[in-house]
């Protein structure tokens, strides 16, 4: 992930505008790799991003939010990503990662970066998906990840 993979806006993304909709930004929230913080100013959240907000704020979190950062890096730090938020959530605290569907399956090359199409396994939950973007979510229930109920 670049510096210049982080669009500016001017408005929260749609992932963003959809969990709050459904009153899913809980509790103290963070927004893992916020890029310029659009989301994280808007809704109040803490950020991090390692270009822009370089250092992760202290402590567990109810929910954290990872919009469209999983398409823009490797397998690899896809894996460490997941893994950071993971234990960054405090028990019953829920992750939901935004990828975008509007690129072909096979990826393709994008803002100063290779865009992957992502799809996550179990544990992580689709609960939302259109033809622009889909919304995993991770739970974790006592310590460990584990499924939970679909919203739509």
């Amino acid at each position: 992930m670049t510096k210049t993979t982080a669009i500016a806006r001017n408005k929260p993304s749609v992932p963003a505008r959809w969990l709050s909709s459904y009153n899913l930004l809980k509790g103290r929230c963070l927004d893992f790799g916020s890029g310029r913080g659009m989301d994280a100013d808007f809704y109040n959240m803490k950020k991090y991003d390692p270009h822009w907000e370089p250092k992760i704020p202290g402590g567990l979190y109810d929910t954290i939010t990872c919009t469209y950062v999983l398409n823009v890096v490797p397998i690899q730090e896809r894996r460490n990503i997941l893994q950071n938020v993971s234990k960054l959530l405090v028990n019953n605290g829920s992750a939901y990662f935004a990828v975008r569907r509007d690129i072909p399956k096979i990826g393709k090359p994008g803002r100063n970066c290779y865009q992957y199409y992502v799809i996550l396994e179990y544990p992580y939950l689709c609960i939302k998906e259109t033809s622009s973007y889909a919304i995993y979510e991770l739970r974790k229930n006592n310590g460990k990840n584990s499924d939970t109920e679909v919203k739509s």
